[in-house]
């Protein structure tokens, strides 16, 4: 596992693309955005970052299984923020998060310790599906969950 690799889901978009100039800018974070550039996204908004060695961009749609598991594995992120989000994203999340939770299970006992696994969503979030990985995802925190 790469601890200081951030892959970030939906890094094309508004809040996405400013997260990923902030970790370039203020951090020494590895960052990997992944986005499907759908109508949200817009590369331009990372153009101070695109060149920058700590930065990777993968075209990718998150509801594809096969290549969200070809990036765990050839990454090995320590951390992943998932902020790609669309009205009823449903699969996408669920597909990042089997992935991510079978890579976390895979982890040593420190490493998953450390793994740090961020969903920021506007889309509802509440928990009408089972959760697939108890200890991994936890409850959603939020002013709706209060």
């Amino acid at each position: 596992m790469q601890d200081d690799l951030i892959l970030v889901t939906g890094g094309a978009g508004f809040i996405g693309s400013a997260l990923v100039r902030y970790l370039i800018r203020e951090t020494q974070a590895c960052v990997l955005n992944v986005d499907a550039l759908t109508y949200a996204a817009n590369l331009a908004n990372l153009a101070e970052v695109e060149n920058n060695r700590r930065y990777a961009f993968k075209q990718i749609d998150i509801c594809s299984a096969p290549e969200i598991e070809r990036l765990f594995e050839s990454y090995r992120p320590g951390a992943v923020v998932h902020l790609a989000a669309e009205t009823h994203v449903d699969r996408g999340t669920a597909t990042l998060l089997l992935a991510a939770c079978r890579y976390w299970r895979a982890l040593a006992p420190a490493q998953q310790a450390r793994f740090r696994f961020l969903h920021v969503s506007s889309d509802a979030a509440e928990e009408r599906e089972p959760r697939p990985c108890r200890n991994f995802y936890p409850r959603p925190v939020g002013p709706r969950f209060s």
